[in-house]
Parts: C-alpha cells; sequence; structure tokens
C-alpha cells in the first residue's frame, strides 16, 4: 500500500511540474499585442513566430520601452527607419509619440523584417541585421573573415548580435511549439 501511495504522489507532483512549465511559458511568452502581431504579419507574409521572437527578445512586448539607441516601443525600431518604411510604403511620417502606439511600432517593425528578408537570403543574417543594422551586416557578409559566401555568416563580431541572435531562435523555438 505504500508503494503505490508513492507513486501516487510522484504521479501528481509530476502533473504539479508540468502544469507549471505550461503555465510559466504561456505567462512569459503571451501578450496582449500577439493577436495583433500575427494580422501584421500574416498581412505581410513574414512569420509570425519570428516576428514574436523578435518582439519579445527586443521589449518583452513593453510598448512604452526606449533604448539608449532610440529605439522605440514594442519592436524596438528607430523613428528613422520607420519612417522610411513609412516612405517606402508610400504612408505619412511617424512622430516619436506615434511609433510608442503599438499598432504603429508593431507595423513598422514588421516592414522592416520583411525589408530585410528581400535583402537578406539567410533568417540569422535577417535577425542579426535588425539588432546591428544593415549597413553593418553587409559589410560582415562582405568580408571573408566572417562569411565564407558572401550570403551566411560564419562568425558574428559582436558579442551583443550574438546573445540577440541565440534569444530570439530560442524564442522562436518555444513560438513554434505554442503558436
Amino acid at each position: 500500500m505504500k508503494f503505490s501511495k508513492g507513486l501516487i504522489y510522484i504521479f501528481f507532483g509530476l502533473i504539479i511540474i508540468i502544469v507549471s512549465f505550461f503555465v510559466f511559458y504561456l505567462s512569459t511568452f503571451n501578450s496582449k499585442f500577439n493577436d495583433l502581431i500575427k494580422a501584421v504579419s500574416i498581412e505581410n507574409q513574414v512569420d509570425y513566430t519570428l516576428c514574436l521572437a523578435i518582439a519579445k527578445a527586443e521589449s518583452k512586448f513593453n510598448q512604452n520601452a526606449k533604448s539608449s539607441a532610440n529605439a522605440i516601443g514594442i519592436m524596438q525600431i528607430k523613428l528613422e527607419t520607420a519612417n522610411y518604411m513609412k516612405q517606402i510604403y508610400g504612408e505619412k511620417q511617424l512622430v516619436e509619440e506615434e511609433l510608442f502606439l503599438p499598432q504603429n511600432n508593431i507595423v513598422c517593425g514588421i516592414q522592416y523584417i520583411k525589408y530585410l528578408m528581400n535583402r537578406f537570403e539567410d533568417v540569422d543574417v535577417v535577425i542579426c541585421a535588425y539588432n546591428a543594422g544593415e549597413t553593418v551586416v553587409r559589410s560582415w557578409l562582405n568580408d571573408n573573415y566572417y562569411s565564407n559566401d558572401g550570403k551566411t555568416l560564419s562568425k558574428i563580431p559582436y558579442k551583443e548580435t550574438q546573445n540577440y541572435l541565440k534569444k530570439v531562435k530560442y524564442n522562436q523555438n518555444i513560438y513554434r511549439k505554442i503558436a
């Protein structure tokens, strides 16, 4: 009898651990912006899980975030980059306050991801360019020390970008499982 009680306790303990794990991941990886990100990513034909992963890595979905480099909002996009996207799409330019609005921020951020995907063949390179900038990453691709083929990166010189790439890929793997 004691043996079976012990198994019951172990069984229920495992169930509690598994449920706690899923509750943790769902609460950590869900945000009130998931539906908006999904709609905008579908509209722009960009992988929804990649957009979520970038938003999570950039700001943890904090619409009021502002970095020391003046990257703003959920997608941590700079005003100049957002307005460049607006120019490409023939839309009205934004002022800084408007970029804090989730709709504007998410649209511009995902448009920028699409823009980068049209310029680079490798998703890892796109992720690095979102973090370090298109011009910087293009210089890495043109350097044989960092790229063997001019299309992918064999080395990433910025530690921050190395860590960012790992974080986004980790987040994306989680989103692929729960989204």
